[in-house]
């Protein structure tokens, strides 16, 4: 009988699947979901009694050797002999390790109640030296473990804080920075990236700085990169990483050596995938040589120790990751022969996984000296017999789905039901195993896994049940990945989730399905698709912030009408068509100004796309509006009949809305909406505009209400590497004939200055005529004052204050996006919602100095009206530049780069 048949009974795949694998080896330790073991305190303190502490010894080497059940049965052993002689430390001891164990296994009510025991035999008055403030540190320490991999992040920061504390009683330093680092982890798994880096391993690196080289000072440099590899502040990390190599270098200590060498490996490994993200062809191939270089060091540096297969276990990642299969051919078969010498313990049970997880990929291309898939079946078999004898749970959920993905990669070559079907079956025991222990983190893996196979048999089979079935899983990982958002940081130290390659992938292959084989899919479906969208722009935000995005006071934009008729278009980028969901106003006659949508109506539209379709118009648009090509013309009509087809323009002429609300897809983000054309005119010209990143608006109301008065900054002289801004000067002097205004111009634009008035000011329009630019990174999104940038969490910090309203309207005026970047629409969108303003007006690329003074007068004259919305100031400003300066400004290059993001009243 085969191995996977008997744990079945018991109880990621791709690239997200390849990192949850290598969540150990990547950081140079054991797996994330373990609980190191604590040491025994110091023979000068008080100690367990000779009996307990071997009961202790025994069950941590049945712990590291990955024998679960055999560590729980001489934890117990040790807990009755301790009882028994009123050990009352070595009591404590026992239970907190054997929480520990148990939270390895999944037990987590016992896990939960074990540590809570502990506990509360510490907290008696009389424990109060330095021993017990040691056993005190630990056991918090695993409590803080246990509430984290429960997904109780806050109780977890706080239960870290106490450990620090404890730590600091007992003077052991090394675990005081532990406890900092864990409690950075916790505030990243909130989402709280940037506090993460800047209260505590900022802050931390610079005091390690000035303590004496020490092996503590090179393993924290360690730690604290890596942590701050996480947080995505690579460039700190690389420093950190190398002060910890200098210091174990004049130490002589190798295996930190090797570990600050393959920290140092992975920091460029994490490099490589930012570059590919932003799609940056340019830096991409060193990011990947460096970190080849690094992780040969360390193989030369650490010989035959499990530091050196780690590199080469990350390496082989590396060449599979990067579609650099010729090299992998040539190294994953010296690594497989080191697979017979592991030990079956935890760690040999991962590197087993990790390295199955890569050979799958490998064999699934045609490459000369590959794996087969009978080598890859049979190591994932000895890892599976291995995780059943030691009861590990967790790890026979990711084993039993390797297995399956093994199968269905077999059975997609050959076509073949039968292996599609065992593979099925693998993946649904994968999935019950890991919601068994409420492993969340690798439950999503394999609820995408089985949705795939059941696309993959029902194509062979013409069977529509498994159509459902595929539904009901995608939901499934989609519902699962809303659980884990503020704790993606704890599934994977070396990189976030890739979002162009896994997760955005996952979330469309539902909403296909949804939308699929139905001329008019039912309203049910329709609002799922939307919704399932609706979480892949919030995932994409948040993962772009690394932050928590703005959550309160949130309303539907379908519930959003004022004064005006609004269509909201939902835009749905698919693999072979451009579909198109419509909220239209209901029909009536263009006087009749109080016809609202039709809330309970959605409507379906599609066009057909050809491969990267898209992708080229949308690339052809863009260039031709920077170049002031008229050509762009021909281009804005073709995008403007796949956004629009024939029936939904009929169906907008019915409905007779004055203004659009787009919700952009895609790279539809990167294009102005307001300069699509369908040959006679521009989409402004018919309605007013505006985009919103998702359907959920901050609580809108019409500016009409607001005592107008603004902050206007600029700089109009050249400043840093940046071109001066004559025409600012005319701008902010217009802007003060229609408004009352506090200006701000050039020397008085400083960063300082800045921060002082915003913080104190509740003025509702913000102005600035300054350079910025908008990145898919959020380093590279930016103001510029006059003596600095400024950051997108500056501005959000300082805009937001002591407010106790948004400001109302946020205006950037010369601001661009990062020159071939195709995700820097995200920059426009996190700069919009980080600074928390119900409406941000900006442009999408450095417009003509004169033509932005013309466009920003005639906008203000018409807010300060108070007669219009700001989608519709919006409008009159972009269509006056085209009707009243033909031949000069009428090119979409001049007016179009202007958006409004939010509240349109």
């Amino acid at each position: 009988m085969k191995i996977h048949d008997t744990i079945g009974r018991r109880v990621g795949y791709g690239l997200i699947g390849l990192a949850a694998a290598l969540l150990f080896t990547l950081t140079g330790g054991p797996p994330a979901t373990g609980w190191p073991w604590a040491p025994a305190v110091s023979m000068a303190r008080a100690m367990p009694t000779s009996a307990v502490q071997q009961h202790l010894d025994e069950g941590r080497d049945k712990f590291l050797r990955g024998r679960l059940a055999e560590a729980v049965e001489a934890l117990e052993s040790g807990l009755n002999a301790a009882q028994s002689q009123n050990d009352e430390l070595g009591t404590t001891m026992v239970l907190s390790n054997l929480a520990r164990v148990y939270g390895q296994m999944g037990q987590w009510a016992k896990a939960n109640a074990t540590i809570a025991d502990s506990l509360q035999l510490i907290e008696q008055p009389l424990h109060t030296d330095a021993s017990w403030q040691q056993v005190k540190a630990q056991t918090l320490n695993i409590e803080g473990r246990l509430q984290l991999a429960q997904g109780d992040s806050e109780a977890a920061l706080a239960t870290w804080q106490q450990t620090e504390a404890a730590y600091k009683l007992a003077g052991d330093r090394a675990g005081e920075i532990r406890s900092q680092l864990r409690q950075a982890r916790a505030l990243q798994a909130l989402g709280f990236y940037r506090r993460a880096v800047t209260e505590i391993l900022q802050p931390l690196g610079n005091e390690l700085a000035t303590e004496p080289p020490s092996a503590i000072k090179a393993r924290s440099f360690r730690n604290l990169a890596e942590a701050l590899t996480v947080a995505e502040s690579l460039e700190e990390a690389r420093t950190v990483a190398l002060e910890g190599l200098t210091v174990a270098e004049a130490l002589d200590l190798p295996e930190e050596v090797a570990a600050a060498q393959l920290t140092l490996g992975n920091i460029e490994y994490a490099q490589a995938r930012e570059y590919d993200n932003q799609n940056n062809q340019k830096d991409l191939p060193g990011a990947i040589e460096a970190a080849r270089q690094w992780y040969s060091q360390v193989t030369a540096t650490a010989g035959d120790s499990h530091n050196a297969l780690r590199a080469q276990l990350n390496q082989l990642a590396l060449l599979i990751d990067f579609e650099q299969f010729d090299a992998a051919a040539q190294l994953w078969a010296p690594v497989y022969a080191q697979m017979s010498t592991l030990a079956p313990d935890r760690e040999g049970i991962y590197i087993r996984i990790n390295l199955a997880a890569s050979l799958e990929r490998l064999a699934t291309q045609s490459v000369a000296g590959g794996p087969t898939w009978r080598r890859v079946i049979a190591l994932l078999e000895t890892a599976a017999q291995q995780a059943l004898d030691s009861q590990d749970s967790r790890a026979e959920a990711y084993i039993l789905g390797y297995l399956g993905a093994a199968y269905k990669s077999q059975g997609n070559q050959a076509k073949d039901i039968a292996q599609l079907k065992t593979a099925a079956t693998l993946t649904e025991q994968a999935l019950f195993t890991a919601e068994a222990v409420n492993a969340v983190d690798i439950s999503y893996l394999w609820y995408e896994q089985f949705g795939d196979l059941q696309v993959e048999l029902g194509q062979l089979e013409g069977d529509q049940g498994h159509k459902q079935a595929a539904i009901k899983a995608y939901r499934g990982a989609v519902d699962t990945l809303k659980s884990l958002r503020s704790d993606l940081v704890t599934i994977n130290p070396e990189v976030q989730f890739s979002f162009q390659k896994s997760i955005e992938p996952l979330h469309r292959k539902l909403v296909k399905l949804l939308l699929e084989d139905e001329a008019t899919p039912s309203q049910a479906n329709l609002r799922d698709a939307r919704a399932v969208l609706e979480s892949l722009q919030l995932e994409e935000l948040n993962n772009y912030l690394r932050a928590a995005c703005i959550n309160s006071q949130e309303v539907s934009v379908d519930q959003i009408s004022g004064d005006q008729r609004i269509a909201v278009i939902y835009p749905i980028v698919l693999s072979d068509r451009l579909g198109v969901i419509a909220n239209l106003p209901t029909a009536a006659s263009s006087a009749n100004k109080a016809a609202t949508k039709d809330e309970g109506t959605l409507k379906y539209y599609a066009s057909a796309l050809e491969p990267d379709e898209l992708e080229t118009y949308t690339k052809r648009m863009l260039r031709q509006l920077i170049f002031v090509d008229y050509d762009v013309l021909n281009t804005a009509e073709h995008l403007y009949n796949l956004l629009f087809p024939q029936q939904l323009r009929d169906d907008l002429a019915g409905s007779l809305p004055d203004t659009l609300v787009m919700i952009p897809d895609g790279v539809l983000r990167s294009i102005p909406i307001a300069a699509l054309f369908d040959g006679e005119s521009y989409l402004v010209e018919k309605y007013s505009l505006a985009i919103t990143p998702g359907l959920q608006l901050l609580n809108p109301r019409p500016l009409q209400q607001t005592d107008l008065t603004a902050l206007t900054f600029g700089l109009s002289e050249a400043v840093a590497e940046w071109s001066p801004l004559p025409n600012v000067e005319d701008e902010i002097q217009a802007i003060g004939q229609q408004l009352p205004v506090e200006p701000y111009l050039n020397e008085q634009f400083t960063y300082e200055q800045f921060e002082q008035v915003l913080t104190t000011s509740s003025v509702p329009i913000v102005h600035l005529a300054t350079h910025g630019q908008f990145s898919s990174n959020l380093e590279d999104t930016f103001i510029q004052a006059w003596d600095r940038r400024i950051s997108v969490n500056d501005l959000s910090r300082w805009l937001r204050g002591d407010r106790t309203e948004p400001v109302e309207l946020l205006v950037l005026s010369a601001c661009e996006t990062a020159t071939g970047d195709q995700r820097a629409a995200l920059g426009l969108a996190g700069m919009a919602i980080r600074a928390g303003a119900r409406s941000t007006v900006a442009s999408l690329w450095q417009v003509d100095d004169a033509a932005t003074s013309i466009f920003m007068t005639k906008f203000y004259e018409e807010i300060a009206s108070k007669q219009v919305s700001k989608a519709d100031a919006l409008k009159s400003a972009q269509t006056y530049l085209i009707e009243e300066f033909r031949g000069d400004f009428d090119h979409p290059y001049y007016w179009a780069p202007f958006v409004l993001i939010g509240n349109w009243l």
